[in-house]
């Protein structure tokens, strides 16, 4: 929902028109004419809301990060500069052909599968930038959508989303951290860093492979479908990758991974819910949402309630 206010400043009554209208208080209608005839010559504020699934393509992707992570952009650029040019000597990534830009993917995605975890979190952060659009190479905004698009489409393509949903059920799975997080009086971006890089990686990809622009090839738009098809299988255990996010939800409700980062998770669901179409999976999305301001325990019974039906 999209809120814009042409003019905000609302003069205020003097002491004289308040008295006159608490005078004229008991004459209901004729303080409904007074009030008619005051309303056209105060300026108020015109307020438009437009009703829909999401916003601009532009505000959902910046809807995704907080001003705490403001940092992490150049962090996720010094990581990929720095194993970038180690592999590739004196040129950008806008320079390499389509075929070198899949090599170096691809070696990225082996590197994803390494057993040191900081080894892995600096690739993931890569892999992140490649998704936000290399924008310190890009001069415009277009730019930087363009290649972010063009990035996105190459890394599903070389299976980097597959990828992902391992290491993300692996963090999900993490009982070390989830313990740990328990233990702490207070959570700090530093107890989310790798669910947050990852949901960020999943939710660019799901956003910009769910809106169709115009001058999709056909190769993009078989991608699409095959992603849609993709994302309504069971994916991971058997379940499917919505039912995996609410997973995620019921743990951070029955209070066992108070670090998980909601609401990357809650936004990630809903692109997904988009993109699949499922009914089901948007009316049980809308009664958390409904229902927030019970208590944890209760709203963790609803959510196995609704799970053991779905599976």
């Amino acid at each position: 929902m999209q809120q814009q206010t042409d003019d905000m400043e609302v003069p205020l009554l003097n002491d004289s028109n308040s008295n006159r209208q608490k005078s004229l208080a008991p004459e209901r209608d004729g303080f409904s004419h007074q009030q008619k005839d005051s309303e056209g010559s105060m300026e108020s504020p015109n307020l438009e809301f437009e009703y829909g699934d999401t916003d601009s393509f532009t505000a959902e992707l910046s809807e995704l990060y907080s001003y705490t992570e403001e940092p992490e952009f150049s962090l996720n650029r010094d990581y990929f500069e720095e194993d970038f040019k180690n592999h590739v000597k004196g040129r950008r990534w806008m320079e390499l052909s389509m075929e070198e830009q899949r090599a170096y993917v691809m070696r990225l995605l082996d590197a994803l599968e390494v057993t040191d975890r900081d080894k892995r979190l600096k690739v993931a952060r890569a892999i992140l930038y490649l998704a936000q659009g290399v924008f310190d190479e890009c001069d415009t905004e277009t730019d930087v959508l363009y290649w972010s698009r063009h990035n996105v489409f190459l890394l599903y393509d070389m299976g980097i989303f597959t990828a992902l949903l391992e290491l993300l059920s692996m963090e999900i799975d993490n009982n070390q951290a989830c313990s740990s997080a328990v233990r702490k009086p207070a959570i700090s971006l530093a107890d989310s860093t790798e669910l947050r890089v990852l949901l960020s990686i999943m939710y660019l990809m799901v956003e910009t492979i769910r809106v169709e622009m115009e001058g999709d090839s056909p190769e993009r738009k078989a991608a699409r479908e095959a992603f849609k098809t993709e994302l309504g299988s069971p994916l991971y255990n058997g379940e499917p990758f919505a039912l995996l996010l609410f997973t995620m939800v019921t743990k951070f409700c029955s209070m066992n991974a108070p670090h998980f980062p909601m609401k990357k998770v809650l936004l990630l669901l809903w692109k997904t819910i988009l993109i699949i179409g499922c009914l089901f999976y948007a009316i049980l999305l809308c009664y958390i949402i409904l229902i927030h301001s019970i208590s944890y325990t209760d709203l963790f019974i609803e959510l196995n309630f609704f799970r053991s039906v779905i599976l």
